[in-house]
């Protein structure tokens, strides 16, 4: 049987995407699922790629943490994109 190695990849491409475009959150957090799922199969012997499951899993995290701190900056600044310098 082959190895299950789809849901780790996934979730290593949109942990790289997720930072990438670092204004969202949905992005990373469903790369931080994906990732949990895919060191779910590797425990279980399914697939054989778990450490690029746990990378896409810890770059997900990266990737909701840093969109949490940019709602707060943008809700912050009053829901707003204008920045005033000066």
């Amino acid at each position: 049987m082959a190895p299950q190695n789809g849901l780790g990849t996934a979730s290593l491409v949109l942990g790289i995407i997720g930072l990438l475009c670092c204004s969202t959150i949905i992005v990373p957090a469903i790369a931080l699922v994906l990732g949990i799922m895919g060191r779910k199969k590797a425990a279980e012997g399914l697939a054989t790629n778990g450490g690029v499951a746990t990378a896409g899993m810890i770059l997900g995290i990266i990737g909701v943490v840093i969109g949490v701190i940019s709602f707060i900056i943008w809700a912050a600044n009053g829901f707003n994109y204008e920045f005033n310098v000066g």
